[in-house]
């Protein structure tokens, strides 16, 4: 069984059997059409059926060493991990080799704090010659006064 075909019973599966979002279909189609297209650029012949664990690690690596963020590659390790539960459920692989793939760790990042003249200049933004504008600016107290409390326990 080709790839492509391959591909679209795994996304009619998940539209008709899981009830998938049509956006998270069409990151898994696009994210399993780019492991593909990554295959076939070193052997025409390779096919989801019969790769190993050291491909996927491979294409880990390129996506990684090519800039992809960390939460998209995570998707893109859900994505083959659920193809690969899907094959072996379907009796289509003997081994689920996705299983030996471990998930990358996403960087935690540190939350940016705005300085007191940052805060300032926030404040001064609303038109208070407008009742939206006062509205604006009574928002952002109540905000500034819920955070200062915060910061001060």
């Amino acid at each position: 069984m080709k790839n492509d075909k391959i591909i679209l019973e795994f996304v009619n599966y998940l539209s008709y059997e899981r009830n998938f979002s049509k956006n998270t279909i069409r990151s898994y189609k696009n994210d399993l059409v780019q492991f593909d297209l990554f295959l076939k650029k070193y052997d025409k012949s390779l096919n989801f059926l019969k790769i190993d664990k050291t491909a996927i690690q491979f294409y880990i690596q390129h996506c990684s060493k090519n800039g992809v963020s960390d939460k998209t590659l995570l998707r893109k390790v859900a994505t083959i991990k659920s193809l690969f539960r899907y094959l072996t459920e379907n009796d289509l692989v003997d081994f689920n080799i996705s299983s030996l793939i471990s998930s990358p760790k996403i960087a935690k990042k540190i939350p940016h704090y705005l300085s007191k003249t940052q805060i300032k200049e926030l404040m001064s933004l609303p038109d208070l010659d407008t009742k939206t504008g006062y509205m604006h600016k009574s928002i952002l107290e109540v905000i500034d006064n819920v955070f200062s409390s915060m910061v001060e326990q």
